[in-house]
């Protein structure tokens, strides 16, 4: 069959659609979670009984769809990396290491892998307690650093939009992973967690992360559309 008569199947990106339901379901899931919150404490349970919809469960709905996020993100991370090497483009190697980081943050999401890096973080630095409680987060900032220094030229380079967009993105996610865990273990230690505050903090935590990778994934499909090609698919024998 000629190469032009090849059944293709072509999806549509439309980011501005895809950011309103990330949005949506977002809001849905703290909706659920002020139920799995108001439920325990007014019948003076756990509220982690109710945790497929607590979204500071790591067993729950909220980290399915933070997975999903993430998967979604190395997908367009994937595919970008694809076309770029492709067509020449000096920095296809970046995105294909983003879209392998994004694999392993979907994989993290669920395995909380992150959280054994706390009692090596505590035996190398002897930090523990207080604002230090998570010490995950020393070793994510260390990371992080490392990140940004060998993917600065990348993201200078990258279109403002993308660029602004991603950052923005990243920002976002990060006051949750970072800056509302850190509250919330200061709240712990003076008020205690079967408060409603406490829980209150967490679903903001779990919300700000989501809409951070929320907008990432925007920025992805703006990027893609923009820059990158229609994305289709040939069917070949």
């Amino acid at each position: 069959m000629p190469a032009d008569e090849r059944p293709t199947l072509t999806i549509p990106l439309r980011p501005e659609r895809a950011l309103w339901i990330v949005v949506v379901c977002i809001a849905i899931l703290v909706l659920l979670h002020a139920v799995a919150v108001a439920a325990g404490l007014r019948i003076h349970d756990d509220p982690y009984a109710y945790r497929v919809i607590h979204l500071d469960s790591e067993v729950s709905v909220g980290t399915w769809f933070a997975q999903v996020l993430w998967l979604a993100a190395a997908v367009l991370l994937g595919v970008t990396g694809a076309v770029g090497r492709r067509l020449g483009d000096r920095w296809w190697r970046h995105w294909l290491g983003l879209s392998v980081l994004a694999v392993y943050l979907s994989i993290d999401e669920g395995a909380a892998v992150h959280e054994q890096a706390t009692p090596v973080v505590r035996r190398i630095t002897g930090l523990s307690g207080g604002v230090f409680g998570p010490t995950w987060i020393v070793a994510a900032v260390a990371v992080g650093v490392v990140l940004l220094i060998l993917y600065f030229r990348f993201l200078v380079a990258l279109p403002a939009r993308t660029r602004n967009l991603l950052l923005l993105g990243g920002v976002v996610a990060v006051s949750g992973a970072a800056g509302a865990e850190i509250a919330n273990v200061v709240y712990a230690a003076s008020r205690g967690t079967h408060s409603v505050g406490y829980h209150a903090l967490a679903g903001m935590e779990e919300a700000l992360e989501k809409l951070g990778v929320g907008i990432a994934v925007f920025a992805l499909l703006d990027h893609v559309r923009r820059h990158v090609a229609p994305f289709a698919v040939v069917a070949e024998r």
